[in-house]
């Protein structure tokens, strides 16, 4: 939010410093945000059409002026939000957005007033790192909300990674009021199909395929078997090829440091003679689909009624998640 300069809480950036300004936009916490009317009247026809009845009305009855007789327009937004929308849409250097909450605001004006220029921005953020890998889910359901489609399918990939229906925490993010029911059991769908196919691929490996160790003669010493037992219970979670590797150093630590677990002294050199087999199976994974057929999409059943829009808030849609996945 910007520092106050003055009692009206002028904004720093958009203070009329060259005395031009032609209207103020007042944040719902109070800052007075001095700006010009054609930047605003290109960048959205929300706002075009809003400063034309203006114009055509310029005295309405009620309205507010500043001390130097410019209107003012009490805006829903906070300061925040409209710093950065102003910066987006003026020429000047983009706003540097670092918290999931202020993305989100931003979205939300920028489809409201329908501002072609940042939405554009703010669909590229979405799928940035810092946003994407921490917060996946809220990124989905903002994607469901307004139609980003792209934005969407990035983020159902990163969704393999996490598991809603065993953390309902990831359900606690205002966001979650844009998915349904369905939305995320379809979430489930597809993870729980993926990580069958993936589990099949990691157990269709015939150990005859798998390098003989060089000190015990066996077809992947001592190590796959816990590999292929602990990847599998592993994948169900996540169906990703990063799994692979998780998995593959669990069991080396597991082996390493349990005593009473059968051993070979060549088991660590034995999985590195393996690494091209581990790689092809990551590669193998990596190839499967990231959406599957939704078997609800065209029921007319139970499954159909309890799934719509808008039902029953965090606690609702974990129960009926749990009836459907069970």
């Amino acid at each position: 939010m910007d520092s106050p300069e003055s009692p009206r809480h002028v904004s720093r950036s958009f203070n009329n410093s060259e005395n031009d300004a032609e209207l103020v936009l007042q944040s719902s916490d109070n800052v007075y945000f001095y700006v010009h009317k054609w930047p605003l009247a290109k960048s959205s026809a929300v706002f075009k059409d809003m400063l034309s009845i203006g114009d055509r009305y310029p005295h309405s009855a009620g309205e507010t002026e500043d001390e130097q007789g410019l209107p003012i327009v009490e805006m829903t937004e906070t300061s925040a939000t409209l710093k950065a929308l102003l910066r987006f849409i003026y020429p000047c250097p983009n706003p540097t957005i670092s918290r999931f909450e202020h993305l989100s605001s931003i979205t939300d004006a920028a489809f409201k007033y329908d501002i072609a220029t940042v939405l554009k921005a703010v669909r590229m953020l979405l799928q940035e790192s810092q946003f994407m890998d921490s917060q996946p889910l809220r990124v989905y359901a903002i994607a469901k909300r307004y139609d980003f489609r792209d934005v969407e399918k990035a983020a159902i990939r990163q969704c393999y990674g996490i598991n809603p229906a065993s953390d309902p925490s990831l359900l606690s993010f205002p966001e979650m009021e844009y998915l349904s029911a369905r939305d995320l059991h379809r979430l489930l769908i597809y993870r729980r199909a993926r990580a069958n196919d993936a589990i099949d691929i990691v157990r269709s490996i015939e150990v005859s395929r798998i390098q003989r160790c060089q000190r015990c003669q066996t077809y992947g010493c001592i190590w796959w078997p816990y590999f292929v037992r602990l990847v599998s219970e592993q994948l169900r979670e996540r169906p990703i090829s990063r799994t692979l590797s998780r998995a593959l150093n669990s069991v080396i630590s597991y082996i390493s440091n349990n005593p009473n677990s059968p051993t070979c002294p060549n088991f660590r050199n034995d999985i590195l003679r393996n690494d091209k087999l581990i790689t092809n199976l990551q590669t193998l994974i990596d190839a499967l689909p990231w959406e599957y057929e939704y078997p609800y999409d065209n029921s007319n059943g139970l499954c159909h009624s309890t799934l719509e829009e808008g039902e029953g808030g965090v606690e609702q849609i974990l129960t009926t998640i749990t009836a459907m996945f069970s």
